[in-house]
């Protein structure tokens, strides 16, 4: 799949290019982006994963918002059978009230992981919740569950040329 092909790009810039050992990086996926973090963390065990609103297969997503029709859909992101596979530590934010993907995907999910993990699912919040300006919702939470600094202002450092259009075309995936 093409979009998996440029996470493991991205993934590979970072660790070969920027030198960053692949205990630091951490994969976020957010909806339909979990679809390719879990796909990556299924094959990489990295620092760790952050899935916000992740849903169990885009067939199931289908099936939930458009019954029979889900039949016709081809399957890009089998989440749910790849969440086993995940070595990393995972947390997971989904709110209680997301009526575009139901919170029982995470949980479900949550359940099939393996790998020290974290559900994070407050009664209040929805899919369009902005999960910066409560602090409780996820950045507290991945402090916590990462064991990250605290009040850091302190970028990570990236030279210049790394944010080079042409040079990051040019990483090529790793062979893990």
């Amino acid at each position: 799949d093409q979009v998996n092909k440029h996470v493991f790009a991205a993934l590979a810039f970072a660790q070969k290019t920027l030198s960053w050992p692949l205990t630091d990086i951490l994969l976020f996926g957010v909806c339909l982006g979990a679809g390719p973090a879990i796909a990556v963390a299924a094959e990489v065990e990295v620092g760790g994963v952050v899935l916000i609103a992740p849903f169990l297969s885009v067939r199931q997503m289908f099936r939930n918002h458009a019954g029979m029709l889900a039949g016709l859909v081809t399957e890009q992101y089998p989440n749910d059978t790849l969440m086993p596979r995940i070595k990393s530590p995972t947390l997971i934010f989904h709110g209680q009230r997301d009526e575009m993907v139901p919170a029982s995907h995470s949980e479900q999910l949550h359940r099939g992981l393996s790998s020290k993990s974290r559900l994070v699912s407050p009664p209040e919040a929805n899919h369009h919740t902005n999960l910066l300006g409560e602090v409780s919702y996820l950045i507290s939470p991945m402090k916590e569950f990462f064991g990250l600094p605290g009040n850091s202002s302190s970028a990570p450092d990236v030279p210049p040329w790394a944010l080079q259009r042409r040079l990051c075309l040019t990483a090529a995936p790793p062979a893990f």
